[in-house]
């Protein structure tokens, strides 16, 4: 069980439990399975969901018109509408939408985020939604064990991530063809009306409270903006949709929210009072540093969210390249720093690499240049690298023979049994690349010769991306 995927594992699981349930043997639940040939959208989505204006009407509308395919999905419908400001980006796997820019509370306004709480596995629960070859007593009694259990373990815990991501399978398996889930029907009631009831919570905070203005969407929740005067009327329709719905809403506040996208994105949220000794010693040992304020004598800790590529501690499983970028944001949008400053003041060479892996017949090949020479040489597959003012091109080629005519706007370029050679740089800019596969610490930094230029540039670019210019000042200059 250690060595199972996420997948697999979830898996196993629920076809164990779910057969000890249903009082039948595991292999018999695994050959089990709903198929659709076609979806009505008009019979999935559910009687209250009812929207106030004219754009939210049409969207609706075109939910409940909409006929499809069972057996595939994939791309079953994209929608966008704009609703005060904010795109409203529809489709089979949930809303997103987000206003890029730089928003501050203060001054009588108040940032609140709003999320469901264990949003799609609770829909199936509170609405008895299940594949339709199961009792949904059943199912839904079995899945609502996972989502108690999860209760009993904080988020440290690996069995709350365990629960988790059961909980979220349903969805998942419930589209896929070799799933003994596989439902499609339970797939479009889960995600249509997922996205509906969220943006229909929207709707009514952005038409019954003046001065708001939405700021982001997403699968499970949003972030709206506005004047404080109105944080009673704020609980009091989150209070309603949740009674209306069944649901949870689980809340939070922001002092700051940095928006590049609804996947990327830094918050900072409302400060909470610590003790003097105990902000000092964080400041201290902590990395990155906290953000830590006083105010009449009384000190703070702003809890600070880093999301997408500006996470600075990342999953091992998820892409940790070039770790100086997110630390020289952070020092910029939380501190105040200069990000010229952190970058030259950094001297741990891991923090400058990337890395790059060929799969399948894909190598990775060293171009390089000496004496006026032009060579190739191989490397390992996985590979990792810094950027440098010396040292060589990193290419992933494919090297095959040709089993067929290869065509290209239908001229015979290459005959069958001829080699045929495919290349991708590792990075099309001009810098180049040093490889790093084993580091010798007892090398100066500044021996590497990093091409500081590049890591100008590469966080320069992200910030200006939130935080245009104002003038033609570069912030590195």
């Amino acid at each position: 069980m250690q060595n199972l995927s996420e997948p697999k594992l979830v898996k196993a699981i629920l076809s164990n439990l779910l057969a000890k349930d249903m009082g039948i043997e595991e292999k018999e639940l695994k050959k089990m399975s709903t198929y659709r040939k076609t979806i009505d959208l008009s019979e999935v989505i559910l009687p209250y969901v009812k929207f106030q204006t004219p754009e939210l009407k049409k969207t609706l509308l075109k939910f409940n018109s909409l006929k499809v395919d069972g057996t595939n999905l994939k791309g079953s419908f994209k929608h966008k509408v704009m609703y005060r400001g904010l795109e409203f980006s529809f489709a089979l796997g949930g809303i997103h939408g987000a206003k890029r820019g730089i928003y501050e509370a203060g001054e009588g306004m108040v940032i609140k985020s709003f999320d469901v709480k264990s949003y799609y596995p609770n829909l199936c629960i509170r609405n008895k939604w299940s594949p339709a070859h199961f009792d949904a007593d059943i199912f839904c009694k079995r899945y609502e064990w996972f989502y108690d259990e999860r209760l009993k373990y904080p988020k440290s815990n690996p069995l709350n991530y365990l629960y988790k991501i059961i909980l979220n399978a349903a969805f998942g398996l419930s589209n896929d063809n070799h799933s003994f889930l596989m439902d499609s029907l339970l797939t479009m009631k889960i995600t249509c009306n997922g996205q509906l009831l969220l943006v229909m919570l929207m709707e009514q905070l952005c038409e019954s409270i003046p001065g708001v203005r939405p700021l982001m969407i997403n699968t499970d929740g949003g972030e709206i903006i506005f004047p404080e005067e109105y944080v009673p009327l704020y609980e009091k329709i989150c209070k309603e949709w949740e009674e209306m719905t069944n649901l949870i809403l689980e809340f939070d506040e922001y002092e700051k929210l940095i928006i590049f996208d609804v996947n990327n994105y830094i918050g900072i949220f409302a400060g909470e009072e610590i003790p003097l000794q105990k902000a000092m010693e964080m400041y201290k040992k902590d990395f990155p540093k906290p953000l830590i304020t006083q105010h009449k004598g009384v000190t703070y800790n702003h809890p600070i969210k880093l999301k997408g590529r500006f996470e600075i501690d990342k999953a091992l499983h998820k892409n940790r390249s070039y770790r100086i970028k997110p630390i020289a944001i952070y020092n910029y949008f939380i501190h105040g720093l200069d990000p010229k400053s952190t970058i030259l003041k950094n001297t741990d060479i891991y923090n400058f690499c990337a890395g790059i892996r060929a799969k399948g017949e894909w190598k990775v090949v060293q171009t390089c240049l000496e004496d006026g020479t032009m060579y190739n040489s191989n490397t390992q597959k996985t590979v990792r690298y810094f950027r440098s003012n010396k040292g060589c091109k990193l290419v992933k080629r494919k090297s095959i023979i040709l089993e067929e005519d290869k065509y290209l706007n239908k001229k015979l370029v290459k005959k069958k049994g001829e080699r045929d050679i495919s290349e991708i740089k590792v990075e099309s800019d001009r810098y180049l690349e040093q490889v790093a596969i084993k580091v010798d610490d007892s090398i100066p930094f500044e021996d590497y010769n990093l091409s500081y230029k590049f890591y100008y540039q590469l966080v320069r670019d992200e910030i200006y991306n939130v935080e245009p210019p104002v003038t033609q000042q570069n912030l590195f200059e």
